[in-house]
């Protein structure tokens, strides 16, 4: 009895990501037969005490300087991400870690196993001196299926090289990355921020390492307040990017810029944007996709939208395409940018990672992102919202007990 209900649960969890991840593939699909084209506005590199920091708003840009860091390492690279396709960018990286790996420099790859191949799989590697590639999955033994901290994927995008130019952000590995998704990904030139972000990298590779794999030494960490990395660690029931929304929402004064791929907060982080609006009249504008590769966390999501708009919170649906950014920005000082969605999944369940910045240059390229993307959004207008036809409302009624799936 106990096997077979064991089995129907891992079947269950692993059904509910595939489904998840083929409507994902579907929507990518569907969006590959036309370009869609979204203003993208100069980002001029931001000096944060001694690290040069680099916002990326679009693939284009942000790949191409990823290949050309890779191209110039001279000793070690770290790279990881959820989703790693086997098309024509998927296979220039490919190529790149390759030829480093020849060259004598060490390479640690990690893709998730689940992401990467629900859409396909990654390429493939040679096996071969100084390439090393962990697929990761959570379960390595059979008692790992009892443990609640085991049930992730690794949700996060980074890339390391030479433990002083570092990458982080949204984007995964694919044509359609490239090409179509709005998504915010940020760079980081000095060992500021990226001490961190390698830290984080080598506790990963470490903990779920096959044992063919060779063991990294940590590297040190410095005391800042500037540039901070936050991680989920689910073996450790430790979920700090939640943590950080919360305060950066109770702290808030005067205004909160939000853009979130999939949002559908808890019932904490919805009343404190509710509190915050209603009670200390701080201004909160939340850009949203009008239509993700989602459909159901779209319909889960609407569910709410009537609560933030009888406080005044002003939302935007991103048309055209697809925005899948994770970023938020507070009083014109404080600004987050990582892998971490606003669902259950990001918050509770899944690795992801966010840079945190203590920084008014930071937070002003970030109002001028958001600015650009209200700008290919529609206002969704309250009046208009609570006249909307019968058949939405029930099915976001009847979707709603699903937001902790989802």
């Amino acid at each position: 009895m106990f096997p077979h209900l064991l089995l129907t649960i891992v079947g269950l969890f692993v059904a509910a990501q595939i489904i998840t991840i083929a409507l994902i593939a579907r929507a990518d699909r569907r969006r590959s037969k036309r370009r869609n084209i979204y203003k993208i506005i100069d980002l001029p590199v931001i000096k944060v005490n001694n690290a040069n920091v680099n916002i990326y708003m679009e693939g284009w840009t942000l790949f191409s300087d990823m290949l050309a860091a890779i191209n110039q390492a001279e000793s070690r690279i770290m790279f990881e991400t959820y989703i790693w396709q086997n098309d024509e960018l998927g296979q220039q990286f490919q190529a790149a870690f390759i030829q480093k790996a020849k060259e004598g420099i060490d390479v640690y790859l990690i893709y998730d196993w689940l992401g990467s191949h629900a859409m396909g799989g990654p390429p493939k590697f040679p096996d071969i001196p100084h390439l090393h590639v962990l697929a990761f999955i959570p379960f390595k033994k059979i008692r790992h299926l009892l443990r609640r901290s085991r049930w992730n994927v690794t949700h996060r995008k980074l890339l390391i090289v030479d433990d002083s130019i570092s990458f982080v952000g949204g984007y995964n590995i694919g044509d359609e990355y490239m090409r179509e998704w709005r998504d915010t990904h940020v760079r980081f030139e000095h060992e500021t921020g990226t001490d961190e972000l390698a830290f984080a990298f080598v506790d990963f590779w470490n903990t779920y390492r096959r044992k063919y794999h060779p063991d990294l030494p940590y590297p040190p960490q410095y005391w800042r307040s500037d540039i901070q990395l936050f991680r989920n660690n689910p073996l450790r029931y430790n979920y700090p990017i939640r943590s950080l929304y919360l305060k950066a929402i109770e702290r808030a004064n005067k205004r909160i810029i939000i853009t979130n791929a999939y949002f559908v907060p808890d019932r904490s982080i919805r009343e404190a944007l509710l509190v915050a609006a209603t009670e200390r009249n701080v201004q909160i504008d939340i850009v949203l996709p009008w239509r993700s590769n989602h459909i159901i966390v779209d319909w889960i999501a609407r569910h709410h939208f009537e609560d933030y708009l009888k406080a005044n919170i002003k939302l935007y649906g991103y048309n055209g395409t697809m925005i899948h950014a994770k970023t938020i920005t507070v009083d014109g000082i404080w600004s987050m940018i990582g892998t971490a969605n606003l669902d259950r999944l990001s918050l509770m369940i899944n690795h992801e990672i966010n840079a945190e910045f203590f920084d008014p240059a930071v937070a002003a390229q970030m109002e001028a992102i958001f600015a650009a993307d209200k700008n290919e959004s529609r206002v969704i207008d309250p009046i208009r919202w609570q006249q909307r036809r019968l058949a939405m409302r029930v099915g976001e009624r009847l979707l709603s007990p699903l937001w902790p799936f989802i």
